[in-house]
């Protein structure tokens, strides 16, 4: 890829996803003003109702460290569709990973906010959803990895080597405002081979760093928005790739609520395809680009569609990668038709169908 691109990919990396969506910033916030208190305790009498062993699972308290998380409570298959019900969307309505509950809070309202982690082998990420006292998702963002040592090399000892890390912590300002501080860094390690069961945290050089500082607050509907996004210390080189797909990958993190989501990525799939073409856009971005489709639709399919319906006449990328996404298999089909038949708008219903009607597998319907 030439080195335009890349200081291209470089700035949208850098770019705040506020900036894509200042306009929808205060239109959560404001249909309802949050109470100022939160009883000190979460009500997880609608997580005890499905079964899920809550004893000892964690209070999240002011300022929490995922690094730090004591007790991890594992979730059966019907618990995580009931709680998450995004899921079924996922791999034919089973569930793949593991999904457990990390932590949960209290929130203003009478609304609990759960966290959660998913391993899929050596990999994983965090997610977060927010619940009304009838254990009703209001909303729901995924976050990333946010406890992450991924070895890059080491030596056959296992006593030095070089890492990928994150370290996130999350701070309550208030009842319903909180900020998500994060680290990413890749650094080289060591460690006496008396501690070679435990993760290293002697890091002895610092290649790269990115810290970002991400502000949100809860309405009083259950709902999370984006208040600001800063980065608050950059040290190093930072990789290509990670400058190339960060922009990319925080889209994917928005709020499920948020309105203006899927208007941000489509213009950043366009502007990226006005500089790299269609050669260097197939190359990479759109398969990131299309992954965010992806959990887009997983997360919140009737906005999705209702966004398609509404911008029919306009030249996007989204719709393009929408159906990518059942061509190569990465959602069932029936899952659309579904999603499609519960719409209430029935001109957006008629289009949606005679639009879709030929994507993906024929035998995934029947």
């Amino acid at each position: 890829m030439k080195m335009k691109n890349l200081l291209l990919l470089a700035a949208l990396a850098l770019m705040p996803l506020v900036a894509c969506n200042a306009s929808g910033t205060s239109s959560n916030a404001g249909d309802q003003a949050a109470p100022a208190a939160a009883p000190a305790k979460p009500d997880l009498g609608f997580v005890k109702k499905l079964g899920v062993d809550a004893s000892k699972l964690g209070t999240v308290g002011d300022n929490f460290d995922f690094s730090a998380i004591q007790e991890y409570v594992p979730l059966e298959d019907e618990q995580v569709f009931k709680l998450l019900p995004m899921v079924q969307n996922l791999n034919e309505g089973e569930v793949e990973g593991g999904y457990y509950l990390e932590g949960a809070r209290a929130l203003p309202g009478g609304y609990t906010m759960l966290l959660y982690g998913v391993e899929y082998g050596d990999s994983g990420t965090d997610l977060m959803g927010i619940y009304d006292k009838n254990g009703n998702l209001t909303d729901f963002m995924q976050l990333g990895n946010c406890d992450e040592f991924m070895t890059i090399e080491c030596n056959d000892e296992m006593t030095q080597g070089k890492a990928q890390v994150v370290k996130t912590f999350m701070k309550f300002s208030s009842p319903n405002e909180f900020s998500i501080d994060k680290t990413i860094m890749v650094a080289d390690w060591k460690r006496p081979p008396s501690e070679e069961e435990s993760l290293p945290s002697n890091f002895t050089k610092v290649h790269w760093l990115v810290q970002t500082l991400n502000n949100y607050d809860i309405d009083g509907q259950g709902r999370i928005t984006l208040v600001d996004e800063k980065e608050v210390k950059r040290q190093g080189d930072i990789d290509p790739d990670f400058k190339r797909w960060n922009a990319i990958g925080n889209l994917g993190h928005l709020p499920a609520s948020d309105p203006n989501r899927i208007e941000c990525l489509s213009k950043m799939a366009n502007d990226l395809y006005e500089q790299l073409g269609r050669g260097g856009y197939d190359e990479d971005p759109s398969y990131h680009i299309q992954q965010v489709v992806a959990e887009y639709f997983d997360s919140n399919p009737q906005t999705l569609l209702q966004w398609i319906y509404n911008n029919r006449n306009k030249k996007n990328l989204i719709v393009e990668h929408f159906e990518q996404i059942f061509a190569n298999g990465w959602r069932n089909k029936y899952t659309l038709v579904k999603a499609i038949e519960q719409m209430r708008n029935k001109d957006a219903q008629k289009y949606l169908e005679e639009l879709t009607a030929q994507w993906g597998p024929r035998d995934a319907v029947g």
